[in-house]
């Protein structure tokens, strides 16, 4: 009976470890996209497109936010003080979640993988 006990509680946490992170980048999400939204939606009005395009170009329009700001992003970590910045709260990111390090080494390498050989990637994402 103790061994199940300690086997509820240890998969119990195990559970929040696991879901916790997934949670908590859900959250953020959403509040970056109601945010984006707030932004969107007058500016929509003041191009006068929200009209004619209603939701649908809400959604084009937070998409090339998002697009904008990875850019811009791009852009800033050219500069030494965004990337030493960068490089802190990567190591902040990586002491809270060290799962983090790993997951960003394999999208690292499928991007390397990607930027060597485009056609060869894509063949291969089309078999599966």
């Amino acid at each position: 009976m103790k061994s199940l006990i300690q086997f509820i509680k240890t998969s119990i946490k195990g559970g929040v470890f696991m879901f916790l992170p997934i949670f908590f980048t859900f959250y953020l999400l959403k509040k970056v996209f109601d945010i984006l939204i707030k932004v969107a939606k007058p500016f929509m009005k003041w191009l006068k497109i929200d009209s004619i395009l209603g939701e649908v170009g809400l959604s084009f329009l937070i998409i090339f936010m998002v697009l904008f700001l990875c850019f811009l992003g791009g852009v800033l970590m050219r500069f030494r003080f965004f990337k030493s910045f960068n490089e802190k709260v990567e190591s902040i990111i990586t002491t809270i979640f060290p799962q983090y390090d790993a997951i960003k080494d394999k999208v690292d390498e499928k991007i390397q993988t990607i930027n060597e050989d485009p056609k060869k990637f894509v063949t291969e994402k089309m078999k599966k």
